[in-house]
């Protein structure tokens, strides 16, 4: 949605560790076919990006959003994600980094 207006309000602070998807797929087939774990443990992405990074990655591929402002968001929930609280840094487990995933999938609409 962001792309589409002429300048994108968007928290880019926020933190995130973006996996794969199939690498996700990879660790969801093997966890459902083997023996009962209780809570599986943590697997994250190979590196810890804000969202300003991100759109920096997928504007250089598809050219959008042309122009981004920070969107400031208060609270908890917003504070929690702008420290990354959402993120498992000592679980890099995935391989794929954002920026080569976008690379490898473009033009695949299913991908955006």
């Amino acid at each position: 949605m962001a792309a589409k207006l002429p300048i994108a309000p968007l928290p880019l602070d926020f933190r995130f560790q973006p996996v794969a998807t199939p690498e996700v797929a990879a660790r969801v087939a093997e966890l459902a076919d083997g023996e009962p774990v209780g809570r599986a443990a943590d697997f994250g992405g190979p590196e810890v990006l804000t969202l300003g990074e991100s759109v920096r990655v997928w504007r250089a591929a598809h050219g959008v959003p042309r122009r981004t402002v920070r969107l400031r968001l208060p609270g908890r929930v917003a504070s929690a994600f702008r420290r990354g609280v959402n993120t498992c840094p000592d679980h890099r487990d995935g391989t794929v980094t954002f920026a080569r995933y976008v690379a490898a999938n473009e033009g695949n609409p299913y991908a955006r």
